[in-house]
């Protein structure tokens, strides 16, 4: 773990060139705000890193949003690297240190694979979206206490029969739709997310406190 200021520049550099590689395809709005925000996790973040022959391969970043909530961006690795072990090294290390009775907070694209895995490995749950440079984000958080998911039974065929727990419900997003957060109640929050190149299926966990929006 290091700060923005530990960094040499070189690394810094190919930080930003693997940043920008990685969202090549998106918009320059986006990729012009990623790397603000970048600039300002510099100054504010700690920085964990994975370096193959003293080159930067893979990193992520904490910034504190309060004593008890920190905030996770900037997960890369290499293109040349996806797939591999090295995203995984840095992204588990990173987490059991930072998550340590700690609300953790991050924001992803919901189609890509990545947000996937947190929310169906490693106990994120979605709570709404942002916006960032034009592009919707999902919003999503990990409590202290939900390192590991309770629905870690659930796949994508019982999403996509719908044979779930009591409390749980899904929705089935075409993949040519963009995709919505839309819980059935306010509160109720998104446990996990699968897709088989048709259709996106999105599993809720209702909420026991949420009043049902109709009643509201």
């Amino acid at each position: 773990m290091c700060t923005g200021g530990e960094i040499p520049p070189k690394d810094i550099e190919h930080m930003r060139t693997i940043y920008q590689e990685n969202y090549a395809q998106r918009g320059e709005r986006f990729r012009a705000a990623l790397m603000e925000g970048f600039d300002q996790k510099l100054r504010e973040a700690r920085f964990y890193i994975v370096r193959v022959k003293g080159k930067v391969v893979a990193f992520d970043t904490f910034t504190d949003k309060s004593d008890t909530t920190v905030y996770f961006g900037a997960f890369n690795t290499a293109p040349h690297l996806h797939g591999l072990l090295m995203g995984g090294v840095v992204l588990d290390k990173s987490l059991a240190c930072e998550g340590r009775g700690k609300e953790v907070l991050a924001d992803g694209f919901p189609d890509e694979d990545i947000s996937q895995k947190y929310l169906n490995e490693l106990g994120f749950q979605g709570v709404g979206t942002t916006v960032l440079g034009g592009e919707t984000l999902l919003r999503i958080v990990r409590k202290p206490e939900e390192e590991h998911s309770p629905w870690s039974d659930i796949d994508l065929d019982a999403a996509r029969a719908g044979t779930l727990p009591e409390g749980l419900y899904a929705h089935t997003i075409p993949m040519e739709r963009p995709f919505v957060f839309d819980p059935e109640r306010e509160g109720d929050t998104l446990v996990r997310l699968f897709h088989d190149g048709e259709n996106r299926y999105v599993v809720y966990t209702r909420s026991t406190s949420a009043n049902d929006r109709q009643g509201r």
